[in-house]
Order: structure tokens, then sequence, then C-alpha cells
């Protein structure tokens, strides 16, 4: 399961990502949580083991179209110039 790109807003945010992937509580965990930084997310693979990730684009191009960013709607139009 990837989840990302989840970054906490707020120390109880932080603790209700904590405790959805299993992780151990403490501070170290919830700071890491509130300072991920772009292309950075949290992963949980197969055997429920978690580690943060840093994910890096190829081409500017993806960046629009896999945006989930309700206000933006640069997918549709990179979809589109695509097609």
């Amino acid at each position: 399961m990837l989840v990302g790109p989840l970054k906490a807003k707020t120390t109880e945010e932080a603790g209700n990502i904590i405790e959805f992937l299993g992780m151990e509580d403490n501070k170290a965990n919830r700071d890491m949580l509130k300072n991920l930084s772009e292309g950075q997310c949290i992963i949980e693979d197969m055997y429920g083991r978690t580690a943060k990730i840093q994910t890096d684009v190829l081409f500017d191009e993806w960046i629009s179209a896999f945006n989930t960013k309700e206000s933006d709607r640069g997918r549709a139009e990179t979809e589109e110039a695509f097609m």
C-alpha cells in the first residue's frame, strides 16, 4: 500500500497516520511526517514494513498528469496534449 503524499499538518494528524500505518508513535516519526518534502512519501510493503521514500520525476509533463490536487486541473490538459 502506498500512502502519499501525506504530509501531516498537525501533531494530531501525524498521530493518526502513525496509527493507521502501525508505526511506532514517537517524536521522530511525528516530526518526519510533518516535514515531508515534495516527492517524499511513506510506503508500506506487503510485509507491513514502512519507510520514507523519495521519488524523482523523469518528465515535467508527469507532474501535471499525476497531480491529485483538486484545485489544479493540469492533468486533463496534459493528457489531452498527448492524445
